[in-house]
């Protein structure tokens, strides 16, 4: 969710209007999806995705993989959307 943060704010600071801000939001967390279930470790990083994790921990717990990306990828799009976007408003807030 740090991802989604940081991008709320650097877009709030910026002179976007508010409907292509959103369109950005979702499409830099598109391609977060994309990457996370993609590839076992960040691009250039070299860090393990944390889709992996996420299906670690599942694993752990003794729940089923099979469908972990779509769970992963609406809880990103959702908590992602949610707080990248708070962030976004506030930023805009201060900046007013």
């Amino acid at each position: 969710m740090l991802f989604a943060l940081l991008l709320g704010a650097i877009l709030g600071f910026t002179s976007l209007e508010i409907p292509a801000a959103i369109v950005v939001l979702v499409a830099a967390l598109a391609m977060k999806i994309i990457i996370d279930v993609r590839f076992e470790k960040i691009p250039l990083l070299g860090m393990p995705s944390p889709f992996l994790l996420y299906c670690h921990n599942l694993a752990e717990r003794g729940e089923a993989t099979g469908h972990a990306w779509f769970s992963y990828a609406l809880q990103l799009m959702v908590f992602g959307g949610i707080f990248g976007g708070g962030l976004f408003a506030f930023a805009r807030w201060l900046r007013a």
